[in-house]
């Protein structure tokens, strides 16, 4: 996005630098009172809002009200107190709830920590349970190119177009504008970029590799923004390393000369060797670097191709072009919290939009809204399957929901923490961890609600870690899909390490996250397992192990669970073949103690009659009862989701085309469902999910085991409502029969129906002939009488 006004931008960044620079909060709050009421032309006010009694103990008595215009008034919330720099979602949310409370206007909250490394600008939407948060964040030394331009277009948009304040602080704190701009610029330079390298290895070559490569840099870019990777000194680390090689001029290219170096000698450094004191060499062309750890940063065979040859305007678009027209941050959003800069979700939207470009591949990135809306249901269904003792469905919804300890008691506390603690979740079309991503942000807000009600904390990296490492799984057939979905992780591990000096080596993910094909192997459940000799194979102790090595032991030990992998599918009749994923061995810890607990996904939206009949004829003999040779690939992945379940009381949360519903060849699915499991929600939304899909598509939950019976539905045409979920009062009800087409019926619906069965008949049950009705009209010139 362009900046509408210079000038006002210029005074703006002044302005940002002078308040950061600050030596105490008095001078800050004077500096925030000059940019609203010199260059943004607020009006003056002065008095404290009270914030207490509040929660969260990092909040002062008070926030200072320093200027207000048409119905915003601008809030200072110092936070001395507070542990790190960023702004918590908890924190601010206790803050906008008090001053929301206070005052008649609608606030800006700007909030700084002691030593006010970071300015947090948030405007807080209050109109629902809890406060969803926009911010704009400026950190001191760095580029704060978005907040600056969207401040200052904030102020052009009121004072140059006429718009209202409201219009004007709702596009300053919009992100979509900001991510597609990006996304535009990113692709010109991916294009530029696969383009110059296609003509040495290939054009399907260069599409991969260049999608590693500026994953590779993104990364860095990435956790350069919490001052890991220094350049004599510089944390705006790429920009250094590109000025210092223009400089010296002594190496060929950009790319062979720095990033090699950079990728498989410094960041993938098991020995963790100090490069200043051991290579002084190395030191001198990439300076002080982490030992990052994870497959990123391994040479790959195209790393290794003879033809490989990138050039310096195959990188320059990158580096010296997004990296400083936008701000970057490596905070995940959430649908309560969103930072408007460059997060690492864009990650999986710049694959899944690359990726679809290139190929047809049915799939779509979903929504956050609607990844915390599943991830939210399947962990009440899982909850509720654990029988805890006094914890009813609606003190879950109101703990998952709504963040409410009050109806939880702390031996409750407890036994849900342990319960969620192990919980196994599994995606099978993992694409780049959107809800990967998302079942970490719901536990993790879980955990802290749990905190709250008696549960002992730990760190935010701890917690993290130990939910990647125990909690979430994914299988993808697209290996940079796969790949990018670590990426993510690793991200949102690094956002939260507050330890001394450089982070912890991220865990290896590699035998958690897998790449394969999810559905086209047997069955899971058609072998005892025990039978297998798993147990004493070594393999589970040995795939635990791998997560944290490093080194020799990493590699020693990645060798060992392979060859253990090999000899077990060597001893199955039915082995999946290479390529396709084996859940009996691949996930062997998880599918021994009876399976997932959740399976959550967004499978693709692929025709099996496609393609000549390609994948119809590769299924059609594969044993799955929801195949239809004119149905969808996603069918298939219901039943399979099913089979990795555990068959007590384990939750399904899919978002597919909703065709299944009402087409004749969704008949094998809903009878599938009908007879063999309990669903238990169903959301109808429509066609505008997806930016890309053109199918109308709707979201399932089911339980495993049992029988259909009536359950909640609501379709969002209907009710006329974007907001996920819709409010209690207008969801209806499926009545599910195993071959009808499923409908849903609203609550007025659901009233007439139940009035006519009470009194009536249905015609089905009569114990009478009917070979045809009244004939009207000319209707007998048509009817042949046999």
């Amino acid at each position: 996005m362009p900046i509408a006004n210079v000038y006002d931008a210029r005074e703006v960044e002044r302005s940002l630098t002078y308040i950061m620079a600050s030596p105490d909060a008095d001078d800050r709050a004077r500096g925030i009172r000059t940019l609203f009421l010199e260059t943004l032309d607020f009006d003056h006010a002065d008095r404290l809002v009270p914030l207490g009694p509040a929660n969260d103990p990092n909040l002062p008595s008070d926030a200072r009200l320093l200027a207000r215009r048409d119905g915003f008034s601008i809030l200072y919330v110092t936070l001395d107190g507070a542990d790190g720099d960023r702004v918590k979602t908890a924190t601010a949310s206790s803050a906008a709830k008090a001053v929301g409370d206070a005052i008649t206007d609608e606030p800006l909250l700007l909030f700084t920590s002691r030593d006010c490394d970071q300015l947090h600008v948030i405007y807080p939407d209050l109109s629902g349970s809890r406060p969803r948060l926009q911010r704009l964040v400026a950190h001191r030394d760095q580029p704060a190119r978005t907040a600056v331009q969207q401040i200052a277009n904030m102020w052009h948009d009121y004072g140059q177009l006429g718009k209202t304040m409201g219009e004007a602080v709702r596009n300053a704190f919009s992100v979509q504008p900001v991510t597609d701009a990006f996304f535009k610029d990113y692709k010109a330079a991916y294009d530029t970029a696969v383009g110059l390298i296609a003509p040495g290895i290939g054009q399907t070559s260069a599409e991969q590799f260049t999608q590693t490569m500026f994953n590779r840099l993104l990364f860095v870019h990435f956790v350069s923004r919490k001052g890991w990777l220094r350049f004599r000194g510089d944390s705006d680390y790429l920009n250094a390393l590109w000025k210092n090689y223009q400089t010296d001029g002594s190496q060929s290219n950009f790319y062979n000369g720095r990033l090699e170096a950079l990728f498989f000698a410094g960041l993938n450094n098991p020995q963790a060797f100090d490069l200043m004191r051991d290579n002084p060499a190395l030191h001198a062309l990439i300076g002080d670097v982490p030992f990052l750890n994870g497959g990123l940063f391994e040479r790959t065979e195209l790393d290794r191709h003879p033809g490989l040859n990138v050039s310096d305007e195959a990188v320059a678009p990158l580096i010296t072009g997004l990296f400083n027209r936008y701000n970057f941050t490596v905070m995940e959003a959430t649908p309560l919290d969103t930072e408007v800069a460059v997060d690492p979700e864009m990650l999986g939207k710049l694959f899944e939009n690359t990726v679809n470009e290139r190929h047809s591949n049915g799939a779509y990135y979903t929504p956050r809204s609607v990844v915390a809306f599943m991830c939210r249901e399947a962990i009440k269904g899982y909850l509720g399957g654990r029988n805890i003792a006094g914890l009813d469905t609606a003190s879950i919804a109101d703990l998952v929901d709504n963040a409410n300890p009050q109806a939880i008691t702390v031996a409750q506390a407890l036994e849900i923490a342990n319960a969620v603690a192990g919980m196994k979740a599994v995606d099978p079309a993992c694409g780049s961890g959107a809800f990967l991503l998302g079942m970490l942000q719901e536990i993790l807000t879980l955990n802290e609600t749990l905190f709250r009600a008696g549960h002992t904390p730990e760190s935010l990296y701890r917690q993290k870690l130990d939910i990647i490492s125990n909690n979430i799984y994914g299988v993808d057939k697209d290996g940079l899909a796969v790949s990018t979905a670590m990426l993510r992780l690793w991200l949102s591990l690094a956002v939260d390490y507050e330890g001394e000096g450089t982070p912890d080596p991220v865990p290896n993910l590699d035998l958690k996250l897998v790449a394969g094909d999810a559905i086209a192997g047997p069955n899971p459940r058609q072998l005892d397992l025990t039978l297998l000799g798993i147990d004493n194979s070594g393999l589970r102790e040995d795939s635990a192990a791998y997560t944290t090595a490093q080194g020799q032991r990493k590699a020693d030990l990645k060798d060992k669970v392979r060859a253990t992998k090999r000899e077990l599918r060597d001893n199955m009749n039915d082995a999946a073949p290479e390529g396709v994923v084996e859940w009996r061995i691949d996930f062997a810890d998880v599918m021994l103690n009876g399976g997932f607990d959740v399976v959550i996904a967004n499978p693709p939206y692929v025709q099996l009659q496609g393609n000549g009949g390609e994948l119809g004829n590769l299924y059609k003999n594969s044993g799955y009862a929801t195949f239809a040779r004119t149905g969808d690939l996603y069918q298939l992945f219901y039943e399979r989701g099913c089979q990795l379940l555990h068959p007590q009381q384990g939750i399904l949360a899919y978002i597919t085309s909703n065709s299944w519903l009402k087409a004749e060849y969704g008949k094998v699915t809903r009878r599938y469902f009908a007879e063999r499991h309990t669903p238990l929600t169903l959301l109808e939304l429509g066609k505008d999910v997806f930016d890309s899909a053109i199918v109308d598509s709707g979201v399932l939950l089911l339980q495993t085991g049992g029988s259909a019976r009536p359950f909640r539905a609501v379709d969002m045409d209907r009710v006329k409502t974007s907001d996920v979920p819709p409010a209690p009062d207008l969801w209806g009800q499926v009545r599910p029969d195993g071959d009808a087409p499923w409908s849903i019926l609203s609550a007025t619906e659901q009233s007439i129906m139940d009035k006519m069965l009470a009194v009536g008949t249905p015609l089905k049950d009569w114990d009478i002939a009917i070979y045809r009705g009244i004939t009207t009209g000319l209707n007998d010139a048509f009817v042949i009488d046999n």
